[in-house]
């Protein structure tokens, strides 16, 4: 019988070897990811799994495994093709190394009438073995595309996403291949704006509902503004108001000074000393001037108080 002390520690070995197993089944695993371009290119990226004891090829001979194959592709379907390797990264992990090559192959399918059409290629013989042999298969086509005919038909699709997957390339070396994308035609204005039409207004309430508010904060806004006459902040109880305190300061400075300087003399802070000039700008009260990183605050006398 187990304790329940060793229990957990049993688990976990478990778990270990669980892990450790599955990263020795991935050795040698290799996955070809092929993204198809509706002018007739393709993006290669080949991944394989090797011990750090292995070794693997270099940009340079994988440039020319890729060159030897697309000349021969071009060779047997008669038609132009170039290829360039575009990188190699590689990541170690423990005993283990993660490779990924990466090619972009030009004119690897044909262009039709609105089709793409990919399966001469694969005439070569033994096309997977002269990269790196078997290994699963994944295929995506651009999104204005739809699939119109698959062989060998693939293990997984999904429409969604555009991508089809195969467990293997073997069927491919054989040779028999035809796998056609057609670009979907384009659907009707009339056809769109039913389909979207709930979406349609519920944005266009938003839109008028950003509008009004827009309009109402504006409104505001200028009232605010044309209220320059309102009278000095009245002084009660002997306690006299930051505005009050701003304006005698003025005038026993001859009028105007430096916006930094009230700040420091009344120790207010930035924030709180720009709020209150502005609002004694609105009020009518003061005139401010840029005069390089400050401001010059000039008190405005009313007539009144000119005549004395």
């Amino acid at each position: 019988m187990i304790s329940r002390n060793k229990f957990p520690i049993l688990a976990v070995v478990a778990i270990v070897l669980l892990i450790s197993t599955a990263k020795v089944f991935a050795v040698n695993q290799v996955e070809y990811e092929l993204q198809i371009f509706d002018n007739g290119s393709a993006s290669w990226t080949i991944r394989l799994t090797v011990t750090i004891n292995d070794t693997y090829d270099d940009l340079n001979q994988f440039q020319d495994k890729v060159q030897s194959l697309v000349g021969a592709a071009s060779n047997v379907t008669g038609r132009s093709m170039s290829a360039e390797a575009i990188s190699l990264n590689s990541i170690i992990s423990g005993s283990y190394i993660s490779v990924e090559y990466i090619f972009r192959w030009h004119n690897f399918s044909k262009i039709e009438n609105g089709r793409i059409l990919i399966g001469d290629v694969f005439q070569v013989q033994d096309l997977f073995p002269r990269l790196y042999g078997d290994g699963t298969v994944q295929m995506t086509y651009p999104n204005e595309y739809g699939v119109n005919s698959i062989v060998p038909a693939p293990s997984q699709r999904d429409d969604s996403i555009q991508r089809l997957e195969w467990l293997g390339t073997a069927e491919f070396d054989e040779g028999n291949v035809d796998i056609i994308f057609t670009e979907a035609e384009p659907r009707a204005p009339l056809d769109l704006l039913g389909q979207n039409i709930v979406l349609i207004g519920g944005l266009t309430a938003i839109v008028v509902g950003f509008a009004a508010s827009m309009l109402v904060l504006r409104r505001r806004k200028t009232k605010e503004v044309s209220l320059i006459d309102r009278p000095l902040p009245s002084i009660s109880a002997g306690i006299e108001s930051d505005e009050a305190k701003i304006v005698k300061m003025l005038k026993s400075a001859g009028g105007s000074t430096y916006q930094t300087a009230i700040a420091d003399h009344f120790r207010f802070s930035r924030s709180k000393t720009s709020q209150l000039l502005r609002a004694m700008e609105i009020d009518g009260m003061i005139q401010r001037h840029k005069k390089g990183r400050d401001k010059i605050v000039t008190l405005i006398e009313k007539d009144e108080e000119r005549k004395h």
